[in-house]
């Protein structure tokens, strides 16, 4: 008896994911740990909101001086520049509270969807690689595009908190 093509796709994509290694099991749980935590407020020192936009800055830059194709490097630049003005323009109308050299931010969802998405994209698109390297292109471009949007999104609403917070926008508790 011959099985029906959706019968034959469920069960490869059953297999693939049976397949996934359990290191990156892990690493997605700790992952959806960071994103919902970053949903509920939170207290801030103004120095930890530029760690964490310069590393992935640094992975950015880092994964573009690999590539060396001027066209996923202009694409990656474009994004990251879309994201930091579509951030950095939600975030200035958020309120937050300065408390010394801390300061209380908002929860928010976006890290969630940020994270878990740059995830999904890299992993399903590095496994995609493996199966045909004849779009090899098509996914870097891809990825440069979610790398350049995420990046860009954070560091314009961490750069934009850090501005806020120094101009004294919000309430101040000082």
């Amino acid at each position: 008896m011959e099985r029906s093509n959706d019968t034959t796709c469920a069960i490869n994509g059953i297999y693939t994911i049976l397949d996934i290694p359990v290191w990156v099991w892990i690493i997605c749980v700790h992952l959806i740990f960071i994103g919902l935590r970053a949903t509920k407020k939170r207290t801030i020192s103004r120095s930890k909101l530029l760690i964490v936009p310069s590393i992935f800055l640094i992975v950015l830059f880092r994964q573009l001086m690999i590539t060396a194709a001027w066209r996923l490097i202009l694409v990656s630049l474009l994004s990251l520049i879309l994201g930091f003005m579509m951030n950095w323009a939600s975030t200035k109308k958020t309120s937050i509270t300065i408390e010394g050299k801390y300061i209380i931010v908002p929860g928010t969802w976006q890290v969630f969807v940020l994270v878990m998405v740059n995830f999904l994209v890299k992993y399903v698109l590095s496994y995609m690689h493996v199966e045909n390297p004849a779009l090899a292109f098509l996914y870097s471009v891809l990825k440069m595009v979610v790398s350049g949007l995420s990046v860009g999104c954070l560091l314009g609403r961490n750069l934009c908190y850090y501005y806020m917070s120094f101009r004294g926008d919000g309430s101040t508790n000082m």
